[in-house]
């Protein structure tokens, strides 16, 4: 499996070298001309005096992040016979330190306290486990709300990389990072989530005016090797490029997307390997008047299990503004995945590492696999730094066999739905510029579950959440 990663790895890294090395040709006059102003501005300020000269550390730069949301769910169960209803808070705060000692290196760290207000169940696994637990103790400050997994509640170092910067516009970054690609339909930073995402590897970007490339080797689970029984090779990798032509129209994306796991999702009698190659294609252009477009499909093969894997999703949305000054705006979207059809091959598109949130319905439901989702939806600008949208989404399954949304009553690959429709949701979203350093969000989503559902499980949901961010930089 060694062999396999470095072979895909050692083809993300030529085909960047390749497209660089045709944009640094086009480019290289203008380089050239670059540099000699540069020189000539060094030269002038030689005979200046050293008095003005800064520390390196005066070449750090602090950020703070610190963001609060409340949240209300009502009904998840679906089951209005069960009284369910959960309000809980959350906090993430971030501390982050970039130095830049030369124009060659940077380094950045970033910590993160992530918990939920009154949480006293310290990591208690599974978190149910908290409330009947004879260390529990009501004198505690809280305890820990349904829905949150126990592991939001954490300390811990959210990124630690460095940058070298060679040939101009070369980077190495080095260490743990976040990735995000186009809009997150595949690789994000989960932003939405109290914890974010981020990965450990490596990452070689090239970037200039007229296009980024950027190639990464990432480690997604490193499993210790038993020396007694094979394969000894069983981490799990992430791999690919992705690369942006920006003075194609708006932007031109494509994207090539390798999962490499050499033990499995489900180890059987079979291989085991579960090997998930993306190829995809972007394209964005939504303006703020006049019409927009916004279009990106993706395609998957490979191996789960000896099972070969053939999937593909698609995203199209249009878009038409009418400026002014409610600066009004209208949206017309689709989503398409493909499902397991249950005739032999692995047809499930699979979502990998997205940033799914309000995508695909904000009371997060439906990913970007098995479905057919219609968005139709409108915003407003009605005061100065406050917008208002209005959605309202359609879910049907793109198969009545596999899983459907993340909702466990949808269906399993064994137990087929008896209908397609997965049912509606209605989304309102706030989000209010109070300044430069702070943002405030909010909004309320209704789920109707539809014909998929049984009679017993088919009542309305209810969510809704206040939130308010600063980031000062």
């Amino acid at each position: 499996m060694r062999c396999l990663t470095k072979t895909v790895l050692l083809a993300a890294i030529l085909g960047i070298l390749f497209t660089a090395s045709t944009s640094r040709a086009q480019s290289q006059s203008e380089i050239s001309d670059l540099k000699a102003r540069i020189e000539a501005l060094e030269k002038k300020g030689e005979g200046s005096s050293s008095q003005g000269a800064s520390s390196w550390t005066d070449k750090i730069k602090f950020g703070v992040h610190l963001r609060i949301r409340n949240e209300g769910r009502f009904n998840y169960d679906r089951n209005s016979d069960v009284g369910d209803k959960d309000d809980f808070t959350l906090l993430r705060a971030r501390l982050s330190a970039d130095a830049n000692p030369s124009e060659k290196v940077r380094a950045f760290v970033q910590f993160q306290a992530s918990r939920v207000f009154g949480d006293s169940c310290l990591g208690a696994q599974p978190p149910s486990s908290c409330l009947t637990s004879s260390s529990y103790s009501p004198f505690n400050p809280g305890n820990l709300a349904l829905g949150v997994i126990a592991d939001d509640e954490d300390l811990t170092v959210h990124q630690a990389f460095v940058d070298l910067k060679f040939l101009d516009d070369f980077t190495a970054r080095i260490g743990r990072q976040e990735m995000l690609f186009g809009d997150e339909r595949l690789v994000g930073a989960l932003g939405w989530s109290n914890r974010m995402r981020a990965f450990d590897g490596f990452s070689l970007i090239h970037e200039t005016e007229a296009h980024r490339a950027q190639a990464f080797f990432h480690v997604i689970e490193y499993r210790p090797p038993s020396f007694t029984t094979a394969p000894l090779d069983n981490d799990s990798f992430f791999t690919g490029f992705y690369n942006t032509f920006k003075e194609v129209g708006k932007g031109v994306d494509y994207y090539f997307l390798a999962f490499l796991d050499g033990d499995g999702a489900v180890p059987t009698a079979q291989d085991e390997n579960l090997f998930i190659y993306t190829l995809g294609l972007r394209t964005k252009d939504m303006p703020k008047e006049g019409f927009g477009y916004d279009f990106e499909g993706a395609f998957q093969a490979g191996e789960n299990d000896a099972v070969k894997i053939y999937a593909y999703a698609l995203h199209v949305a249009g878009g038409y503004g009418l400026g002014g000054e409610l600066a009004p705006y209208v949206t017309l979207e689709y989503n398409v995945a493909s499902g397991e059809d249950g005739i032999g091959n692995d047809n499930a598109f699979k979502n990998l590492f997205p940033t799914n949130h309000c995508k695909y319905g904000c009371i997060d439901f439906m990913t970007w696999s098995n479905t057919h989702n219609f968005r139709g939806g409108v915003s407003v600008v009605p005061l100065e730094d406050l917008t208002v949208a209005l959605d309202y989404r359609l879910f049907l399954s793109q198969e009545k066999t596999g899983k459907t949304g993340i909702l466990t009553a949808a269906g399993a690959s064994t137990t087929p739905v008896a209908d397609r429709f997965y049912g509606q949701e209605l989304d309102v979203v706030l989000n209010y510029a109070f300044d430069k350093y702070a943002k405030l969000h909010g909004g309320y989503s209704l789920f109707l579950p539809g014909d998929m559902f049984p009679a017993t499980n088919d009542d309305a949901v209810h969510f809704a959440y206040a939130q308010v961010q600063v980031d000062v930089q």
